[in-house]
């Protein structure tokens, strides 16, 4: 799955994982630039077994692209995975912790770096990610 890089940066900025992300924006801007590299080389070195996501369309479009997303994988389709995914029976895992606080897809995140972050912030983002990144347009 792969997000606009200024809506990554923001949750970054949010979710404030001191452990394992850098302290300093520009450390967070690197570590991306550094992920998204490595799951594009992924991509390029596995192109059989590699799907890329686009995170705006997966919430805009959840059943769409989780059909296009089956069919590729070759799976059925059921119309009742979305809700399986959000009952409260379902174990946790790896993801965000907030998604436990979650119970439908919400696009509100999409465009999130237009009021988290800063004209700074997106400066140093755009010096070090550059103007396009990933097809998304850094510079508006």
């Amino acid at each position: 799955v792969i997000r606009h890089p200024l809506d990554v940066l923001a949750s970054l900025k949010e979710a404030k994982f001191n452990r394992v992300v850098p302290h300093l924006f520009d450390g967070k801007c690197k570590l991306l630039q550094s992920f998204v590299r490595s799951g594009s080389l992924h991509e390029i070195e596995n192109p059989n077994s590699s799907i890329r996501i686009h995170y705006e369309d997966l919430v805009n479009q959840p059943e769409e692209t989780l059909k296009e997303l089956f069919k590729k994988l070759e799976l059925n389709w059921e119309s009742h995975i979305l809700d399986i995914f959000f009952s409260p029976e379902r174990i946790e895992g790896l993801e965000d912790p907030k998604i436990k606080f979650t119970r439908s897809i919400d696009n509100s995140n999409v465009n999130r770096w237009k009021k988290d972050l800063s004209k700074d912030e997106i400066d140093v983002a755009v010096q070090i990610l550059g103007a396009t990144f990933e097809g998304y347009q850094l510079l508006t």
